[in-house]
Parts: C-alpha cells; sequence; structure tokens
C-alpha cells in the first residue's frame, strides 16, 4: 500500500501534491492501494474544514479520494502501543517540564519504578534509544547507516497523551500495512525512529523508502494561490511529473504519465514559474472550448476558442479572462473618441459579414477613417483594447455576437 499523509494544520504546497501525485502513479503501477492520511494529531491545532479543503484541491488534481483514513481515529492504538513500549521497558515516564530542559539534561529514564509511581506531576513518554545502529535502504540514497548516539530519547506522547506526529506516523505506516513511503528528502532523518519504533514493537515487515529530491523554493508556493493565480489543475500535474524527470513529451496528462514514469529517473531542481507559464498556456490550447469558456465564466465554445487566440500574450485564466470582459464591456476610449463614435454607428448599421476582411472594407468605406484613425478605434470597437493579437483571428470566434459588443 501507498499512502500520502498531508498536515491538516496548513494549506498543501506544490511539493505537497508532487507527493501525493508520485505515490498515487506508483500505486497505479505497482497495482496496489492508495491512501490518504490525514495528519490530525495535534490536539491544539484548530483543522474544522481543513482536511475538506485538502481532499477537493487533491480531488482537483484527479487524484481518488474515496480512500482517506484520519490519524486522530487511531489514537487509542497509539496510547495502547505507548503502553507496551513502557511495560518492555523501551520508553519511560519523562516529568521534565520545558523550562529544566533548557537547564539540564532529563534524567527520568534512570527513575526508579517507586519514584515514577509516587511522582504526581505532569508527565510525557519518551523512547528510549536504540541498543545498536539503525541501517536501511533507500531507492535514491542507497544504504543508509545511522549512528545510535544519533538519536535521541524523543516524545512519543505528549503530556495531554495525545502522540506525537512521528510516532502516530510511524504506527499508522505499521497498522494501515504500507509498503513504500515516498516523501521529500527533509524527512530523511525521520526514518531511523521510525524503524526504531517498529522494531521495538517487533513488526518484522520491511518498509521501503523513497526520499525524493526536492523541487527547490517549492515549499513557499501553494495550491490554493496557484490555482487563485488562474493555473490549470493539469498544467501543474504536467510541470511536477516533468520537472527533474526524463519524459517522453514535453506536455502530457496524467492518465499518459502513467505508463512511463520512472521514480528513480528523479533528480533535484528548483520551482520555475515561467516554465510552468509555458506549460499553462499549451493546456489551455489542449483544453476543449467549452470546457476553457466554463473556466473562464462563459457557456459559448466561441469563447474559449477567442480564448485561446490571448495565449499570444497571456499564460493563466486570470490573465485571459479581462481581456474578453474588455470585449463585451461598455466601451469608452481615451483617443480617437470622435472616430470611435462615428465607427460605431457605422458598425451599427452594417449587414452581417462572415469574412473580417469584408467587415473592414465596408466600415473604412462607410466612415470615410483611414490609417491608424481607423485602426485603432476598430480594435477598440470590437476587443475594448488599444492593442492586441490579429483581429482577424479573433473576428470569427466574435462575429456572432457583434450585436452585443458594438452596442
Amino acid at each position: 500500500m501507498f499512502r500520502f499523509a498531508p498536515q491538516a494544520t496548513r494549506d498543501l504546497h506544490i511539493g505537497d501534491l508532487r507527493i501525493a501525485l508520485f505515490n498515487y502513479i506508483c500505486a497505479l503501477q505497482a497495482k496496489d492501494t492508495f491512501l490518504i492520511r490525514i495528519d490530525d494529531t495535534d490536539a491544539e491545532a484548530n483543522i474544522e474544514g481543513k482536511d475538506q479543503e485538502i481532499l477537493k484541491i487533491l480531488s482537483l488534481f484527479h487524484i481518488p479520494v474515496t480512500n482517506v483514513t484520519y490519524q486522530s481515529h487511531n489514537r487509542k492504538f497509539h496510547q495502547q502501543l505507548a503502553t507496551k513500549l513502557l511495560m518492555d521497558q523501551h520508553a519511560f515516564s519523562c516529568f521534565c517540564t520545558p523550562e529544566s530542559l533548557k537547564k539540564h539534561d532529563c534524567t527520568c529514564e534512570h527513575l526508579s519504578d517507586e519514584a515514577v509511581l509516587n511522582n504526581e506531576s505532569p508527565f510525557c513518554v519518551r523512547i528510549k534509544r536504540p541498543q545498536h545502529d539503525i541501517t536501511c535502504t533507500d531507492r535514491f540514497k542507497g544504504t543508509m547507516h545511522f549512528k545510535k548516539e544519533t538519536i535521541d530519547n524523543f516524545v512519543i506522547l505528549r503530556v495531554d497523551k495525545s502522540p506525537s506526529t512521528l510516532f502516530a506516523a510511524a504506527l499508522d505506516d505499521m497498522l494501515g500495512d504500507i509498503s513504500m513511503i515516498i516523501r521529500e528528502e527533509e524527512q530523511l532523518n525521520h526514518t531511523p525512529k521510525e524503524i526504531m519504533i517498529r522494531d521495538y514493537l517487533g513488526y518484522d515487515k520491511e518498509i521501503t523508502y523513497a526520499h525524493l529530491p526536492s523541487i527547490c523554493d517549492a515549499h513557499t508556493t501553494s495550491l490554493k494561490s496557484l490555482l487563485e493565480e488562474g493555473f490549470l489543475p493539469s498544467a501543474i500535474t504536467n510541470y511536477l511529473i516533468m520537472t527533474g524527470n526524463e519524459t517522453p513529451t514535453e506536455i502530457f496528462d496524467l492518465q499518459e504519465a502513467i505508463s512511463w514514469f520512472d521514480l528513480d529517473k528523479i533528480s533535484t531542481v528548483t520551482f520555475d514559474i515561467n516554465k510552468l507559464r509555458h506549460i499553462n498556456r499549451e493546456h489551455i490550447k489542449k483544453t476543449a472550448d467549452l470546457e476553457l469558456a466554463k473556466f473562464l465564466g462563459y457557456s459559448s465554445q466561441d469563447i474559449g476558442a477567442v480564448a485561446k487566440v490571448y495565449t499570444e500574450e497571456a499564460s493563466t485564466i486570470n490573465e485571459i479572462k479581462p481581456k474578453l470582459d474588455a470585449i463585451f464591456a461598455k466601451k469608452e476610449p481615451l483617443e480617437f473618441q470622435e472616430e470611435f463614435a462615428t465607427l460605431r454607428t457605422v458598425a451599427q448599421k452594417a449587414p452581417f459579414f462572415k469574412e473580417f476582411d469584408d467587415l473592414k472594407a465596408h466600415l473604412a468605406a462607410k466612415s470615410g477613417l483611414k490609417g491608424k484613425e481607423f485602426s485603432t478605434p476598430l480594435r477598440f470597437l470590437l476587443t475594448g483594447s488599444d492593442k492586441g493579437p490579429n483581429l482577424g483571428d479573433i473576428y470569427p470566434h466574435i462575429k456572432n455576437y457583434l450585436g452585443e459588443i458594438i452596442k
């Protein structure tokens, strides 16, 4: 089984989505199960609605959210297994306060049973250091060797008896029969601690690890903000799978990637917003006209088609939409105002022309306007702007709406 375990206390960033996508793809390739496990072990955090927001965003990226669990649902198991570690003397009760730990190291491990029983102070539970070095194999880093001295007596149950995030994750991977953990390399230091926890509990199934080379600067880019800026989910997916990877083509969708994706070929790169803009532009061009129109708040495939013309100068939905809105808005030019009024009057009386050149010739003849005094008002009349793509490319998609455009 493969899993994606987002934290319910923060927004998803682009690095999170990358992890989710890779786990999902690898699960499909292995014909295995994909699980989403919401990390909600922080008892003090307010996660109301955040889990549903995370699931909604994952759905936008065609990652199934049908198999979802919550870490908090396993809290009794976490507490029971912490108790087992205490009884097996692999863990101990710690009565140290944060203030006292600043002054001296914890010595609670060496308290007698009688001293523990007679101490009525609040306590957390810490796991004992391993008795031997820990070794594991990572898909990217090979054999990893962790010295026992580098692993501390870390907390597994907090004072309120809620499990620490690391302890809960290690147990949930065990309880969920997870076979492979794909995550970012910054979490590599968690690995020996998780292995130690499972070793102490006698869990002998080997879990394969793959700590991905990071996309530098990805943690500062939230998915929510990219979507709000008008980047398409399909384009973001394309970018994340392609970045730091060898792909047979530059532009593709998730289903295409499943057939050739190779986790072992991932390398470290830096997040490049300009590259994402380029890919987003290409995905806008690939989107069906009617679907694209709906993204932009319209219901006509003609509007979707004209939106694609504007990809010459725009790369996101948010950059294109104002240009489309200007076509249908009330138009008040800053220059050539008299010429614009004349041209609009002539256009309102003009017959329907299938070809733009025929319309252009008719308007020029009837208005008597020439040069810039004709071309600038004409562009503003049809598009609401004095610059933009070739009018001959736009006209085929707006000709059926001229009555509304030049009103």
